[in-house]
Formats: C-alpha cells, sequence, structure tokens
C-alpha cells in the first residue's frame, strides 16, 4: 500500500524534464555521476562500510559500478518511477536488498552497531540521493554545462521520489 500512495508533490511532467535533463546531460552526465558524485558518496566513511564488509565495495566493485549505473538509467527514464516501469522496480529490489542486508549486518561478529550505529541507516540512503541529485547538478555546473532552475528542480524531485520509494522518512 506504500509503495500504491503517490505523494501529492509528485508532477510527472517535472519527472519526465527530470528524464530529458538526464538524457541531454549525456556522456557529460555520466562522467559526473561516475567520477565526482558517486566516489564523493563513498567517502562518506560510515555510509560505505556495509558496501566493503559485504565486498560490494572492494571485490565487487565493477559489478556494483554496474548495477548502480542500470539504477540510474532506469530511476531517469521518461516515467521511469511509475508503479510498473523498471526504475520502479529496481528502486524497490534496492530497498529490500537493504533491508536484508541491515538485517545480516546487524547479526554479523564484524559489525559493532554501538560504533557504527544502524547499517545502510536512512540518513546514507538520503545522502546517496543528494549524491545523485544535488552534487550532480553542482558536478555539471563545475565541468560548464548549463541547467536552467526548473531542469534542477526537476532533477531534485525525481530523486526526491526515489528515497519516497526506498523508505525514506519525509522529515
Amino acid at each position: 500500500a506504500e509503495m500504491d500512495h503517490v505523494p501529492y508533490w509528485v508532477d510527472w511532467r517535472v519527472m519526465n524534464r527530470a528524464s530529458s535533463t538526464v538524457l541531454r546531460a549525456n556522456i557529460f552526465g555520466a562522467a559526473v555521476l561516475g567520477c565526482y558524485s558517486v566516489p564523493l558518496f563513498y567517502r562518506l566513511g560510515q555510509g560505505a562500510l556495509p558496501l566493503a564488509m559485504t565486498d560490494a565495495l572492494i571485490g565487487g566493485a565493477v559489478m556494483r559500478g554496474r548495477r548502480t549505473a542500470r539504477f540510474v538509467i532506469e530511476t531517469c527514464m521518461p516515467f521511469g518511477l511509475q508503479r510498473y516501469a523498471d526504475g520502479f522496480s529496481l528502486t524497490l529490489r534496492t530497498r529490500l536488498l537493504h533491508a536484508r542486508t541491515r538485517r545480516e549486518m546487524l547479526a554479523a561478529p564484524g559489525w559493532d552497531a554501538a560504533r557504527n550505529g544502524v547499517p545502510m541507516a536512512q540518513a546514507y540512503t538520503a545522502a546517496m540521493s543528494a549524491f545523485l541529485s544535488a552534487f550532480w547538478l553542482q558536478g555539471l555546473r563545475r565541468i560548464g554545462v548549463r541547467l536552467s532552475a526548473a531542469e534542477a528542480e526537476a532533477v531534485m524531485q525525481l530523486w526526491r521520489y526515489s528515497s519516497h520509494l526506498m523508505g525514506v522518512h519525509p522529515e
């Protein structure tokens, strides 16, 4: 039922403007994603710790990169986050994967909850959304890609809705 509820602020025209913006960014957008926004997220330390402990970041870096790229591409396709679209399905699959990994990490002998907190906590999920939106926009602007306020707002809304689907509390 939670997944079927589309918040009042979701505007599919705006979301499709985000899709157009991402597609227009083309190779520059991909470069900023792979060389700026995602690596900055991994520098958060505690946010990347579960990835390192499950070998998803070190031994599985190539596969992790491909999965992240596919997630971003499908999310950013026109209507990609509508109920039966691939982006929607991948988002929910990622949410379930995070929940399973969180449960396993909390039970793992190497995870110190008192020191490290909850693995893959909402704060880090929300932070990843910020790196895929605000930092991505910042990176594009730094290399000279011009973006309108409406395009930037659209990208922010797209990732806000993605965060909603990932289970991030609105506050």
